[in-house]
Protein backbone atom coordinates (compact mmCIF):
# COMPACT_ATOMS: atom_id res chain seq x y z
CA UNK A 1 0.00 0.00 0.00
CA UNK A 2 1.28 3.77 -0.39
CA UNK A 3 1.54 5.29 2.69
CA UNK A 4 1.89 9.22 2.55
CA UNK A 5 5.28 9.26 3.68
CA UNK A 6 7.13 9.07 0.37
CA UNK A 7 4.89 8.72 -2.53
CA UNK A 8 -0.87 5.83 1.94
CA UNK A 9 -0.91 10.58 6.33
CA UNK A 10 -2.37 9.32 6.96
CA UNK A 11 -4.28 12.61 1.54
CA UNK A 12 -7.87 18.42 -4.63
CA UNK A 13 -11.08 20.38 -4.67
CA UNK A 14 -13.32 17.51 -4.65
CA UNK A 15 -14.31 17.23 -8.10
CA UNK A 16 -14.44 21.25 -8.93
CA UNK A 17 -11.87 23.40 -9.63
CA UNK A 18 -9.82 20.41 -11.23
CA UNK A 19 -6.49 21.30 -13.43
CA UNK A 20 -6.71 22.01 -17.27
CA UNK A 21 -10.67 22.29 -17.08
CA UNK A 22 -10.92 18.39 -15.97
CA UNK A 23 -13.78 16.44 -15.38
CA UNK A 24 -14.94 15.90 -11.94
CA UNK A 25 -13.04 13.59 -10.39
CA UNK A 26 -15.57 11.13 -9.24
CA UNK A 27 -16.88 10.33 -13.03
CA UNK A 28 -13.25 9.50 -13.87
CA UNK A 29 -11.66 6.08 -14.07
CA UNK A 30 -9.33 6.68 -16.88
CA UNK A 31 -7.08 3.56 -17.47
CA UNK A 32 -9.43 0.90 -15.76
CA UNK A 33 -10.81 -1.58 -17.83
CA UNK A 34 -13.42 -3.97 -16.15
CA UNK A 35 -16.31 -2.03 -13.47
CA UNK A 36 -15.78 -1.44 -10.33
CA UNK A 37 -16.99 -4.45 -8.66
CA UNK A 38 -15.12 -6.36 -10.63
CA UNK A 39 -11.87 -8.21 -9.47
CA UNK A 40 -12.87 -8.39 -5.68
CA UNK A 41 -12.16 -11.85 -4.23
CA UNK A 42 -14.65 -14.36 -4.33
CA UNK A 43 -17.62 -13.98 -1.95
CA UNK A 44 -16.84 -10.46 -1.84
CA UNK A 45 -20.00 -8.88 -0.85
CA UNK A 46 -20.61 -6.00 -4.20
CA UNK A 47 -20.09 -2.39 -3.23
CA UNK A 48 -23.57 -0.60 -4.47
CA UNK A 49 -23.77 1.90 -6.97
CA UNK A 50 -26.54 3.99 -5.93
CA UNK A 51 -26.49 7.49 -5.64
CA UNK A 52 -25.16 8.28 -2.72
CA UNK A 53 -27.43 8.56 0.47
CA UNK A 54 -30.11 10.93 1.11
CA UNK A 55 -29.19 13.85 3.35
CA UNK A 56 -26.28 12.49 3.91
CA UNK A 57 -24.34 14.67 6.87
CA UNK A 58 -21.14 16.25 8.02
CA UNK A 59 -20.66 14.22 11.31
CA UNK A 60 -17.71 12.25 10.33
CA UNK A 61 -15.63 15.20 9.13
CA UNK A 62 -12.41 13.66 10.22
CA UNK A 63 -11.83 10.71 8.23
CA UNK A 64 -8.48 8.85 6.30
CA UNK A 65 -6.37 11.22 7.76
CA UNK A 66 -8.44 13.45 10.20
CA UNK A 67 -9.90 16.67 8.65
CA UNK A 68 -10.73 18.86 11.63
CA UNK A 69 -13.91 20.80 11.54
CA UNK A 70 -13.44 24.65 12.21
CA UNK A 71 -15.09 26.53 14.53
CA UNK A 72 -17.92 29.01 14.32
CA UNK A 73 -16.91 32.60 14.60
CA UNK A 74 -18.07 34.99 16.75
CA UNK A 75 -19.04 38.63 15.86
CA UNK A 76 -16.10 41.26 15.11
CA UNK A 77 -14.93 42.26 18.14
CA UNK A 78 -16.00 39.91 20.54
CA UNK A 79 -13.93 37.19 22.52
CA UNK A 80 -14.17 33.14 21.21
CA UNK A 81 -14.28 30.62 24.02
CA UNK A 82 -14.09 27.22 23.32
CA UNK A 83 -16.51 24.94 24.78
CA UNK A 84 -15.06 22.37 27.44
CA UNK A 85 -15.10 19.47 26.33
CA UNK A 86 -17.41 16.75 27.96
CA UNK A 87 -15.42 14.19 29.91
CA UNK A 88 -15.27 10.87 27.70
CA UNK A 89 -17.11 8.96 29.71
CA UNK A 90 -20.24 11.39 29.74
CA UNK A 91 -19.72 12.27 25.66
CA UNK A 92 -22.35 10.38 23.37
CA UNK A 93 -20.59 7.37 20.62
CA UNK A 94 -20.68 10.10 18.04
CA UNK A 95 -18.37 12.72 19.53
CA UNK A 96 -16.10 9.89 20.77
CA UNK A 97 -15.56 8.58 17.60
CA UNK A 98 -15.30 12.23 16.37
CA UNK A 99 -12.53 12.57 19.38
CA UNK A 100 -10.95 9.44 18.27
CA UNK A 101 -10.57 10.07 14.76
CA UNK A 102 -8.96 13.84 15.67
CA UNK A 103 -6.58 11.97 18.12
CA UNK A 104 -5.58 9.25 14.89
CA UNK A 105 -4.80 12.25 12.74
CA UNK A 106 -2.30 13.92 15.46
CA UNK A 107 -0.74 10.94 16.63
CA UNK A 108 -0.23 10.08 13.06
CA UNK A 109 1.35 13.28 11.79
CA UNK A 110 3.00 14.67 14.84
CA UNK A 111 3.32 12.58 17.91
CA UNK A 112 3.44 8.64 17.12
CA UNK A 113 1.79 7.98 20.21
CA UNK A 114 -1.75 6.29 19.44
CA UNK A 115 -2.68 5.23 22.96
CA UNK A 116 -5.34 7.93 23.25
CA UNK A 117 -6.45 7.44 19.65
CA UNK A 118 -7.11 3.44 20.49
CA UNK A 119 -8.79 4.35 23.80
CA UNK A 120 -10.87 6.89 22.64
CA UNK A 121 -11.92 4.76 19.11
CA UNK A 122 -12.61 1.44 20.78
CA UNK A 123 -14.91 3.54 23.78
CA UNK A 124 -16.95 4.71 20.57
CA UNK A 125 -17.52 1.45 19.28
CA UNK A 126 -18.57 -0.27 22.14
CA UNK A 127 -20.77 2.50 22.80
CA UNK A 128 -22.29 2.55 19.85
CA UNK A 129 -22.88 -1.14 19.72
CA UNK A 130 -24.63 -0.81 22.96
CA UNK A 131 -26.83 1.79 21.49
CA UNK A 132 -27.22 0.05 18.18
CA UNK A 133 -26.00 2.64 16.05
CA UNK A 134 -24.14 0.61 13.41
CA UNK A 135 -23.36 4.09 11.55
CA UNK A 136 -20.98 5.61 14.57
CA UNK A 137 -19.86 1.40 15.33
CA UNK A 138 -18.67 1.29 11.66
CA UNK A 139 -16.90 4.72 11.54
CA UNK A 140 -15.01 3.76 14.55
CA UNK A 141 -13.81 0.88 13.59
CA UNK A 142 -12.69 1.63 10.36
CA UNK A 143 -10.93 4.42 11.97
CA UNK A 144 -9.66 1.34 14.44
CA UNK A 145 -8.37 -0.35 11.15
CA UNK A 146 -6.94 2.80 10.24
CA UNK A 147 -5.12 3.14 13.03
CA UNK A 148 -3.86 -0.79 12.99
CA UNK A 149 -2.73 0.85 9.29
CA UNK A 150 -0.24 3.29 10.40
CA UNK A 151 1.28 1.30 13.21
CA UNK A 152 1.94 -1.43 10.49
CA UNK A 153 3.57 1.61 8.18
CA UNK A 154 6.19 2.30 10.84
CA UNK A 155 7.35 -0.86 11.20
CA UNK A 156 8.00 -0.44 6.92
CA UNK A 157 9.50 2.39 7.66
CA UNK A 158 11.74 1.57 9.91
CA UNK A 159 13.04 -1.20 7.64
CA UNK A 160 11.07 -4.24 9.51
CA UNK A 161 8.45 -6.44 8.25
CA UNK A 162 4.70 -6.37 9.01
CA UNK A 163 3.74 -10.22 10.04
CA UNK A 164 0.91 -12.28 8.71
CA UNK A 165 -0.77 -11.72 11.77
CA UNK A 166 -0.87 -7.91 12.04
CA UNK A 167 -1.66 -7.56 8.21
CA UNK A 168 -4.64 -10.29 8.74
CA UNK A 169 -5.92 -7.61 12.00
CA UNK A 170 -5.99 -4.61 9.98
CA UNK A 171 -8.00 -6.37 7.13
CA UNK A 172 -10.80 -7.27 9.69
CA UNK A 173 -10.83 -4.33 11.16
CA UNK A 174 -12.12 -2.56 7.61
CA UNK A 175 -14.02 -5.51 6.70
CA UNK A 176 -15.92 -5.63 9.53
CA UNK A 177 -16.31 -1.94 9.03
CA UNK A 178 -17.10 -2.85 5.64
CA UNK A 179 -19.97 -4.87 6.52
CA UNK A 180 -21.81 -2.33 8.90
CA UNK A 181 -21.82 -0.05 6.57
CA UNK A 182 -23.25 -2.02 3.98
CA UNK A 183 -26.07 -3.00 6.77
CA UNK A 184 -26.81 0.76 7.66
CA UNK A 185 -26.79 1.20 4.14
CA UNK A 186 -24.00 4.52 4.63
CA UNK A 187 -22.35 5.18 1.61
CA UNK A 188 -19.85 6.94 2.74
CA UNK A 189 -18.20 4.59 5.67
CA UNK A 190 -19.18 1.94 2.51
CA UNK A 191 -16.16 4.09 0.57
CA UNK A 192 -14.06 4.76 3.93
CA UNK A 193 -14.12 0.70 4.06
CA UNK A 194 -13.57 -0.62 1.18
CA UNK A 195 -10.63 1.98 0.56
CA UNK A 196 -9.38 0.56 3.67
CA UNK A 197 -9.46 -3.10 2.41
CA UNK A 198 -7.58 -2.30 -1.17
CA UNK A 199 -5.18 -0.32 1.08
CA UNK A 200 -4.22 -3.88 2.90
CA UNK A 201 -3.73 -5.62 -0.87
CA UNK A 202 -1.62 -2.54 -1.99
CA UNK A 203 0.72 -1.90 0.58
CA UNK A 204 0.67 -5.19 2.77
CA UNK A 205 0.38 -7.55 0.04
CA UNK A 206 1.68 -6.05 -2.76
CA UNK A 207 -1.20 -7.06 -5.08
CA UNK A 208 -1.91 -4.10 -7.42
CA UNK A 209 -4.67 -5.97 -9.58
CA UNK A 210 -6.63 -6.60 -6.19
CA UNK A 211 -5.88 -3.50 -4.53
CA UNK A 212 -7.65 -1.43 -7.81
CA UNK A 213 -10.50 -3.57 -7.71
CA UNK A 214 -11.42 -2.17 -4.32
CA UNK A 215 -10.11 1.46 -5.53
CA UNK A 216 -12.09 2.02 -7.96
CA UNK A 217 -15.12 0.79 -5.67
CA UNK A 218 -14.48 3.82 -3.66
CA UNK A 219 -14.14 5.96 -6.42
CA UNK A 220 -17.65 5.56 -7.41
CA UNK A 221 -19.31 6.19 -3.76
CA UNK A 222 -16.64 9.52 -3.58
CA UNK A 223 -19.74 11.37 -4.60
CA UNK A 224 -21.05 10.26 -0.95
CA UNK A 225 -17.81 11.50 0.94
CA UNK A 226 -18.45 14.87 -0.68
CA UNK A 227 -21.75 14.95 0.77
CA UNK A 228 -20.95 13.63 4.28
CA UNK A 229 -18.35 16.54 4.39
CA UNK A 230 -15.47 13.64 4.86
CA UNK A 231 -13.52 15.60 1.61
CA UNK A 232 -9.71 13.67 3.20
CA UNK A 233 -11.16 10.24 2.44
CA UNK A 234 -12.15 11.25 -1.25
CA UNK A 235 -8.10 12.82 -1.37
CA UNK A 236 -6.69 9.47 0.20
CA UNK A 237 -8.57 7.90 -3.14
CA UNK A 238 -6.74 9.89 -5.47
CA UNK A 239 -4.18 9.85 -3.93
CA UNK A 240 -3.93 5.93 -4.37
CA UNK A 241 -4.94 6.30 -7.82
CA UNK A 242 -2.05 8.86 -8.37
CA UNK A 243 0.22 6.50 -6.70
CA UNK A 244 -0.46 3.20 -9.16
CA UNK A 245 -0.23 5.09 -12.14
CA UNK A 246 3.34 6.57 -10.73
CA UNK A 247 4.47 3.49 -9.54
CA UNK A 248 2.85 0.45 -11.43
CA UNK A 249 1.10 2.00 -14.19
CA UNK A 250 4.03 4.68 -15.04
CA UNK A 251 1.24 6.47 -17.07
CA UNK A 252 3.29 10.31 -15.32
CA UNK A 253 0.39 12.36 -16.95
CA UNK A 254 -2.14 10.51 -14.78
CA UNK A 255 0.08 9.88 -12.04
CA UNK A 256 -0.10 13.99 -11.80
CA UNK A 257 -3.96 14.42 -12.66
CA UNK A 258 -4.85 12.53 -9.53
CA UNK A 259 -2.21 13.02 -7.16
CA UNK A 260 -3.30 17.42 -8.13
CA UNK A 261 -6.50 16.25 -7.27
CA UNK A 262 -5.94 15.60 -4.17
CA UNK A 263 -3.97 18.28 -2.86
CA UNK A 264 -6.08 20.32 -4.39
CA UNK A 265 -8.87 18.74 -2.10
CA UNK A 266 -6.32 18.87 1.13
CA UNK A 267 -6.05 22.78 0.52
CA UNK A 268 -9.76 22.68 0.26
CA UNK A 269 -9.34 21.27 3.74
CA UNK A 270 -6.99 23.63 5.40
CA UNK A 271 -5.15 21.15 7.34
CA UNK A 272 -1.66 22.07 7.54
CA UNK A 273 -1.01 18.65 9.06
CA UNK A 274 -2.69 17.28 5.63
CA UNK A 275 -0.48 19.46 3.28
CA UNK A 276 3.23 18.19 2.81
CA UNK A 277 2.69 14.63 2.13
CA UNK A 278 0.55 15.52 -0.90
CA UNK A 279 2.82 17.73 -2.03
CA UNK A 280 5.49 15.43 -2.35
CA UNK A 281 3.31 12.61 -3.62
CA UNK A 282 2.78 14.94 -6.64
CA UNK A 283 6.56 16.73 -6.45
CA UNK A 284 8.18 13.43 -7.37
CA UNK A 285 4.88 12.29 -10.11
CA UNK A 286 5.87 15.86 -11.68
CA UNK A 287 9.83 14.90 -11.51
CA UNK A 288 9.28 11.28 -13.07
CA UNK A 289 6.69 13.48 -15.63
CA UNK A 290 9.85 15.26 -16.56
CA UNK A 291 8.77 18.66 -14.84
CA UNK A 292 11.94 19.34 -12.97
CA UNK A 293 11.32 23.14 -12.10
CA UNK A 294 7.54 22.05 -10.79
CA UNK A 295 8.57 19.53 -8.67
CA UNK A 296 11.17 21.48 -6.98
CA UNK A 297 8.77 24.30 -6.28
CA UNK A 298 6.38 21.98 -4.99
CA UNK A 299 8.76 19.88 -2.76
CA UNK A 300 10.42 23.05 -1.31
CA UNK A 301 7.34 24.06 -0.35
CA UNK A 302 6.61 20.38 0.97
CA UNK A 303 10.04 20.90 3.09
CA UNK A 304 8.78 24.08 4.69
CA UNK A 305 5.31 23.13 5.18
CA UNK A 306 6.48 20.08 7.41
CA UNK A 307 8.29 21.63 9.49
CA UNK A 308 6.13 24.45 9.97
CA UNK A 309 3.70 22.04 10.92
CA UNK A 310 5.73 20.66 13.52
CA UNK A 311 5.32 17.22 11.50
CA UNK A 312 7.02 13.98 12.69
CA UNK A 313 10.36 13.67 12.02
CA UNK A 314 10.19 10.93 9.37
CA UNK A 315 7.71 12.91 7.63
CA UNK A 316 10.22 16.21 7.14
CA UNK A 317 13.23 13.88 6.18
CA UNK A 318 11.17 12.27 3.60
CA UNK A 319 10.06 15.64 2.17
CA UNK A 320 13.93 16.48 2.31
CA UNK A 321 14.99 13.79 0.56
CA UNK A 322 12.48 14.23 -2.01
CA UNK A 323 13.69 17.35 -2.80
CA UNK A 324 16.88 16.80 -3.11
CA UNK A 325 16.20 13.83 -5.64
CA UNK A 326 14.63 16.75 -7.82
CA UNK A 327 17.44 19.39 -7.34
CA UNK A 328 19.88 16.69 -8.56
CA UNK A 329 18.29 17.29 -12.08
CA UNK A 330 16.10 14.46 -12.88
CA UNK A 331 16.76 11.73 -10.59
CA UNK A 332 14.59 8.88 -9.59
CA UNK A 333 11.76 10.09 -6.87
CA UNK A 334 11.94 6.36 -6.22
CA UNK A 335 14.75 2.97 -5.80
CA UNK A 336 13.57 0.14 -7.85
CA UNK A 337 9.83 1.69 -8.90
CA UNK A 338 9.07 0.33 -5.72
CA UNK A 339 5.72 2.24 -4.39
CA UNK A 340 6.33 3.75 -1.11
CA UNK A 341 5.04 2.74 2.12
CA UNK A 342 2.44 6.03 2.38
CA UNK A 343 1.19 6.87 5.24
CA UNK A 344 -1.53 9.49 4.44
Amino acid sequence: MATEESAPDGATTPGQDTPGGETPASDDKAGAETPASEGAPSGETPVSEEAAAEETTARFQTSAGGETTAESQAPAGEETTAEPQAPADEQTPSELAEAGAEALTEAAFRTGDFGRARELLEKARDAAAAAGDRETRAFATERLGTLVHYENITKLITGGEVPAADAEAEEKLFRESLALSQEAGDQAGTARSVFGVGLVFQVLRRDWPTAMSYYWQALDLSSALVASGDLNARSEIHRHLGFYYHYEDETPGEAVRHLQLSLDIREDIGDPRLLPSALVALGEAELAAGNNDRAVDLLTRAVAEARSAGLLQHRVEDAERALREAQAAGAPATDNGDSPAEEG
